[in-house]
């Protein structure tokens, strides 16, 4: 059985004016002994929680323990990062109820667990909605993860061991089951991660990018947005030079740009991409200035059905499209569209094989433009460095040139990434 004591050492001792007082702390509420009451807090919104003034699911009702663990869910990313501040209280009405609502928590869950705080295990930390959703949900920051995963577990033990009848506790016991087990897979890094979606939001582009990206299941890393595709996607939206194509000659005959990106994964670079020229030509007033656009998001055929949808879901059916790219066999992609070559060809970490330098600049000579541009970000790995010396070996033998370069530095689900960006042109 869990003891929630065992989360700690040993028990804190609290000190009022240098004397030993008579009780011991817990999470935040004051055991008292011998019936020596202390005094509370004057200012409790800075006080933190925690794990252990979370209930347990020995004493607490279903719908309490749910509420919580529905609490602590992981947000949504935004730029890598949760998209919900910490210093950022939810005080109205109005933001208390949309809240809970993006949470799933129901108005009978809402008044149960203000009930258990506020009655039947009283917290002046947590006896109001308005500090329950501000406190608990900072749990995933200021609380160790052994701490929560010890949480997690106690719950699912408890489930285990005990039998219930009526479909309507049957019911809430399978959907606590499913919050602490996402929960753990949450807690225990991004290859462990549910499906999950990302928010990207760049400096000189109105919209936020949308990602899905499934669980990555059976390592296919192609099913996470990786921070070199989020460092490149700043590059090329925060300055409209880089969609500046008066140099290209062969514009003007076509009457449109191409645009291909290589390795796409969730699309975060190609989507941009799109959605900054979507931006410039929608604002563009001048019809005989306009070009029309071909941008083709490509990958291997277990990636592109989750590429699709992340083009479909935000709004650039028509824009862009996503398609099969084998990097060892493009025959299919040059039966369906055709070997015109490309204005700008995308390329995002694109190197984590051996034989990926060779395959990547194959595709560069196969479909880049004479005067074509190809931008180009990879993450500085120590385990691939000989791959990087490759690629450089070989843009030489094909007759590429590298005219713009700098190192850069971005988050990654891992922290923060050194990254090098080449701006590539074949060599007159």
């Amino acid at each position: 059985m869990f003891d929630p004591l065992d989360l700690y050492d040993s028990p804190v001792v609290g000190v009022t004016n240098n004397v030993v007082a008579p009780y011991v702390t817990i999470g935040t509420s004051k055991v008292e002994v011998d019936n020596i009451k202390t005094p509370v807090e004057d200012d409790e919104e800075d006080i933190p929680i925690t794990v252990l003034d979370l209930p347990t699911i020995r004493y607490a009702t279903p719908n309490v323990i749910l509420t919580v663990l529905r609490l602590l869910r992981s947000d949504n990313q935004l730029n890598f990062k949760s998209d919900s501040d910490c210093s950022v209280k939810i005080e109205s009405a109005e933001e208390i109820e949309a809240y809970c609502s993006k949470k799933e928590i129901s108005k009978v869950c809402q008044a149960e667990i203000v009930d258990w705080y506020a009655n039947k295990w009283p917290n002046s930390l947590l006896n109001t909605l308005s500090k329950i959703i501000n406190k608990i949900p900072n749990l995933k920051t200021t609380e160790s993860t052994d701490k929560l995963l010890s949480y997690y577990t106690s719950i699912i033990r408890y489930c285990e061991q005990h039998s219930y009848t009526t479909e309507k506790d049957v019911t809430i016991l399978e959907m606590i089951l499913k919050e602490a087990s996402l929960r753990i897979s949450e807690s225990c890094g991004r290859t462990a991660f549910p499906s999950m979606h990302r928010d990207f939001q760049f400096n000189n582009l109105r919209t936020v990018i949308k990602l899905f990206e499934p669980s990555m299941t059976a390592d296919n890393l192609g099913w996470k947005t990786w921070g070199a595709s989020m460092v490149l996607s700043q590059t090329l939206v925060e300055d409209d030079k880089h969609f500046d194509f008066s140099s290209l000659v062969d514009l003007k005959k076509q009457g449109k740009l191409r645009v291909l990106e290589l390795g796409s994964g969730t699309g975060l670079v190609g989507i941009a991409w799109a959605m900054k020229w979507k931006e410039l030509q929608e604002n563009n007033t001048n019809s005989d200035s306009k070009l029309d656009v071909e941008i083709y998001l490509t990958d291997l055929p277990d990636i592109v059905d989750n590429l699709k949808k992340n083009v479909t879901n935000n709004n650039l059916d028509g824009w862009a499209f996503a398609d099969v790219l084998d990097w060892t066999d493009p025959s299919s992609f040059i039966e369906k569209y055709g070997a015109d070559k490309f204005d700008v060809i995308l390329v995002a970490d694109p190197i984590y094989s051996p034989d990926h330098p060779r395959w990547v600049v194959n595709m560069m000579d196969k479909f880049l433009k004479e005067d074509g541009i190809c931008h180009f970000q990879i993450p500085i790995r120590n385990k691939y460095a000989r791959e990087r010396e490759l690629l450089i070996e070989l843009l030489e033998e094909n007759k590429f040139a590298i005219i713009d370069s700098k190192y850069e530095e971005g988050n990654d689900d891992w922290g923060l990434v050194k990254y090098l960006y080449r701006k590539i042109i074949r060599k007159k």
